[in-house]
Order: C-alpha cells, then structure tokens, then sequence
C-alpha cells in the first residue's frame, strides 16, 4: 500500500474550511469568501499537513472549529457524518463502517440514499468528517458474511483486510486511500473499539 500523502489544510479565522490533496476544495473556497463583507474574514491559511496530523487534529476538533460552505442539507449530512465520530453528550460513538442507506437512515432521509450520497461526496474536510467510513451495501454484506465465517472482527489481530479485494468504493481521492484510511482506523483503533 502507498504511503500516506500530505494534505492541504485551509482555515479561514482560524476554523478549517477544508482539507483536501489538491488546492481545487480552497479555490472554490476563496471564491465563496470574496462574496462575503469585507469585515467577515480577516485571515485565510493554506498548509501542508500529513495524514497523521490531519488524523491527530480529527481527535480534538469540535464541529464548531469548522468553517463550512454548503447548503443546509449538505451540513446536516456532514454534521451526521461527523458525529460518527465525535459524538454529542451522551451519544455513543458510533465508530463503525456504514452503508450508504444506513447512514441515510440516520439522517432521517432513508428514501433519499442518492442525495446523501451526493451531500458525502461533497465533504470538504477530508478525514475530520470521516466520509471515508461509508461504504456500498455490498461492502457491507461482504463484511458481515466474512465475520460470520471467521467469527471474528473483519480485521484480524495483524490488522489486514482477509479479503484484499474488497472494494469500500468510491472517494474522491480514490479508491485504495479509503481503504489505507480505513485499514488504519481499524489498526490503530482511533474510531474502531
């Protein structure tokens, strides 16, 4: 598997407004500022961070160290999606892989898969919204028929997928650095108990 890429964290008064690999998410960004009042923002950052960085920030980040662009349904996934991770109150975290109609579900929009899917696809703070953690059903019932047959958790105590052509689908920066993420999470324990 490859080596973890560095990303390119962007905040705009100090929140992070993205998190991406390339500088495509902070130029669509920065045209949405210059719409705003001049007195709005007073400071716009771009740095390189690594993978491990962007995940140790995820950790302690709060929904509201967010600065996010999007429609109200858009934030409503991400906020959802978010929680999967950094539960409120005294919400169990949920710390598990998802398909897309059951996070749908979760949303209160099990008939409007698609346009869940589409709000996911849209996440502009890669990792820290972990969008990654949604998978095709059929990855799901892959999952759950691997486990039944081993009758244990999908990763083994090496911490390997037993099935390495397993596809989590699609990310917007591919396929196999959804898997390295996942199969990190799931090593290391970070959303996975």
């Amino acid at each position: 598997m490859e080596a973890a890429p560095d990303w390119i964290l962007s905040t705009i008064n100090g929140k992070i407004a993205s998190v991406s690999l390339d500088y495509g998410i902070f130029a669509e960004i920065a045209k949405k500022v210059s719409r705003l009042p001049a007195d709005t923002v007073s400071e716009i950052k771009c740095s390189r961070v690594s993978t491990q960085d962007v995940i140790k920030m995820s950790k302690t980040v709060q929904w509201d160290d967010m600065w996010l662009f999007g429609t109200d349904f858009q934030k409503t996934v991400w906020k959802r999606l978010f929680e999967l991770s950094h539960p409120e109150g005294d919400q169990p975290c949920r710390k598990q892989l998802l398909s897309y109609s059951e996070f749908a579900g979760l949303c209160g929009k099990s008939s409007g898969v698609r346009a869940v899917a589409h709000a996911i696809a849209q996440n502009p703070v890669a990792i820290i919204i972990p969008c990654h953690l949604i998978v095709p059903k059929e990855a799901m019932d892959r999952i759950e028929d691997m486990e039944r047959q081993a009758d244990n958790s999908l990763f083994g105590r090496d911490g390997l997928i037993p099935d390495p052509s397993l596809d989590f689908g699609e990310y917007r920066y591919g396929k196999q650095l959804k898997k390295m993420l996942i199969l990190y999470y799931f090593r290391t324990s970070l959303y996975f108990n």
